[in-house]
């Protein structure tokens, strides 16, 4: 078990009873929005996502700041139906479908939200005439806007194949290890942005690496595969290292949100199943804090490879990465999660109850 996940290991588990009591949020009153607050409040999300640099997600993460969510219900539809969710989706698709928008709304999602807000009995927010007269007149200007896409098809997962020929495992009580090289951290400065080095080097590097001679020797080869430049630059380079950030959930029942981590224990997992086609392999390469299990693997090309055959199937943009790209990646979500946290915080403080509050706080 890794040193960092022996720190927060304690913290990810939610269980029943820290389950947080919620007013009915049917019939109550949880915020102390205005159309007019949030319509202003969105506007300033979205500027203040733009000049962070995330210009083509300001919409989404704009969005991701207003809405309310339960963890705890058997209806979603009457959580979606709730005034707050309804102001907050008009704006999102009435944004995100103008010239230049993010384009990435649910034409079925939002005609079946505002079905179930129409044919509701309560709505928890009760809006002014005036206000709720104009998110009428925005929900009509929503709908029409939104009624000119096509409903969004399933992905096409014919010719989506991804079969090994041989799987394989060693014994960890086989398993040499060796010092790291000395000069890695100089390297993998070379190599990354401030922002990816010091999301690898916030927390202590474990002290060994997995022997290459015993890696090349001892597993490899007895599989009929070589090693590459590339897999052993992925050892020398980030074997041992662990990153972690707070990721945002914000649920205004259940603190999953204070206990809920991003990020990996990052090494060469050859006690865990390695596969292979031809000489082609990939190994495991990311344990996951949330739960901890394995994450995406290190090919012998020396890029990250996600997952299996259904995971593509859902998740075709998932190609491979370099190894640069990849924690670039990581390092721009930590970074994006961050601000998102904190402009989350900074409206529940001014615009939600305390109850709702405390969840995702």
């Amino acid at each position: 078990m890794s040193k960092l996940w022996s720190l927060i290991g304690d913290t990810v588990y939610v269980r029943e009873e820290h389950r947080l009591p919620v007013a009915d949020y049917t019939t109550q009153k949880l915020s102390h929005w205005t159309y007019a607050d949030m319509k202003r409040e969105f506007a300033r999300s979205m500027e203040f996502f733009t000049e962070n640099g995330f210009p083509h997600e300001c919409v989404s993460l704009a969005y991701e700041c207003v809405c309310l969510k339960l963890y705890f219900t058997k209806d979603n539809r009457s959580v979606a139906a709730m005034t707050e969710n309804v102001m907050a989706n008009t704006i999102r698709v009435i944004e995100a479908l103008k010239p230049g928008g993010e384009q990435a709304v649910s034409r079925r999602e939002y005609e079946e939200q505002i079905s179930a807000y129409r044919s509701a009995e309560t709505h928890g927010l009760i809006l002014p005439p005036e206000e709720q007269s104009e998110l009428d007149r925005d929900i009509e200007t929503a709908l029409k806007m939104i009624q000119s896409l096509e409903y969004a098809k399933q992905n096409d997962d014919d010719g989506i194949e991804i079969h090994f020929d041989k799987h394989f495992t060693i014994d960890y009580r086989r398993v040499i290890k060796s010092p790291l090289p000395a000069d890695s951290d100089k390297r993998l400065r070379e190599k990354l942005s401030d922002r990816a080095y010091e999301m690898l080097t916030e927390y202590e590097r474990e002290k060994d690496i997995v022997d290459m001679s015993f890696l090349e020797n001892e597993f490899l080869k007895p599989n009929g595969l070589e090693l590459t430049d590339s897999l052993r630059e992925f050892v020398e380079l980030y074997a041992g290292r662990e990153y972690v950030w707070h990721a945002p959930c914000f649920l205004m029942d259940y603190p999953l949100s204070r206990n809920w981590y991003k990020g990996y224990s990052v090494d060469l997992y050859i006690t865990w199943t390695c596969s292979s086609k031809g000489e082609n392999y990939r190994i495991p390469a990311m344990s996951e804090f949330v739960p901890p299990y394995t994450g995406p693997s290190v090919g012998s090309d020396g890029k990250i490879h996600f997952y299996g055959e259904d995971y593509w199937k859902n998740y075709p943009e998932l190609t491979p990465l370099s190894l640069e790209e990849f924690f670039e990646r990581e390092a721009r979500e930590r970074y994006k999660d961050g601000l998102l946290i904190s402009r989350r915080r900074e409206l529940e403080n001014k615009y939600l109850i305390f109850e709702i509050r405390t969840a995702s706080m």
